[in-house]
């Protein structure tokens, strides 16, 4: 296997196990601010364990490695199935 695709794909590997284990990584994080619960990963809005941004008013916003997206869509891809455009 050429050096550079072991490495990409390493590197992809690592971001992933890091992305979803939030115990002892420090890219993780979450604060309040104005009563708006923020969940980040790498200074970008993200959160596997639900919305990323939670509204005083109950409304949430879902974002996957920064990308807004929907709570389907969310939930797509958190169980790993990408929606596939006819």
């Amino acid at each position: 296997m050429d050096i550079w695709i072991f490495f990409r794909i390493f590197t992809i590997v690592n971001k992933i196990d890091m992305a979803t284990n939030k115990a002892n990584n420090p890219d993780f994080k979450s604060f309040k601010s104005n009563g708006v619960q923020y969940h980040t990963f790498d200074n970008k809005f993200h959160n596997w364990d639900g919305p990323a941004i939670i509204h005083e008013d109950g409304t949430n916003e879902y974002y996957v490695y920064g990308m807004k997206v929907s709570k389907q869509e969310w939930m797509d891809k958190r169980n790993g199935i990408e929606s596939i455009d006819e």
